[in-house]
């Protein structure tokens, strides 16, 4: 993790954030204010946003509940004291919630596991839209061939030997032999 959005809303003397971490993060943006945080936001993908209150208000909580539904960033909320019922909801929407007393090493295991969904995630992601892509193509050819059918009065089997032909005759993918087919046809 390379950036981090940091919201501090304690004291300067109570620090929750563990120190280590903090020097873990390549670019760090202080912030004090829930706008200015949501404007940093807008503008710039973080790895991590990160919150350190003295307990979990009303604003800090919507604050969060919005930025879970518009950021893939790891959330996490320091607070030294909070309600369970906050703390509950908070991790339903993905905001990783930690309260006094916070240890280091708890932060770290949190982020570590972050980083790896993330991975996973992203993973799962690319595979999708690589499936998407396929069957997209799948359909545009099957159109093809039901215009083949509709007009040339071939069969399935006609139609898809024939978009074979044309494609290597034109040294051409079916995805192209299929466009021309359907511009020339439905046009």
């Amino acid at each position: 993790m390379n950036s981090i959005l940091f919201l501090k809303q304690t004291d300067f003397s109570l620090s929750l954030f563990p120190e280590q971490l903090e020097s873990a993060f390549a670019k760090k943006i202080v912030t004090d204010d829930i706008l200015q945080t949501e404007e940093y936001i807008d503008v710039e993908q973080f790895d991590c946003i990160a919150a350190e209150a003295n307990s979990i208000s009303g604003e800090l909580k919507q604050f969060f509940l919005r930025t879970a539904q518009k950021t893939n960033s790891a959330l996490l909320l320091l607070a030294d004291s909070a309600e369970k019922n906050d703390v509950m909801e908070l991790s339903e929407a993905g905001v990783i919630v930690f309260t006094s007393p916070i240890k280091a090493d708890d932060v770290e295991k949190a982020l570590i596991v972050f980083a790896a969904n993330k991975r996973r995630i992203l993973t799962v992601e690319t595979q999708l839209s690589a499936e998407r892509a396929t069957i997209e193509e799948e359909r545009l050819i099957a159109r093809a061939k039901t215009v083949l059918g509709r007009y040339l009065n071939m069969t399935e089997q006609q139609a898809h030997r024939y978009i074979e032909r044309q494609s290597m005759n034109l040294r051409q993918s079916k995805i192209q032999t299929a466009e021309s087919i359907l511009k020339t046809y439905e046009s």
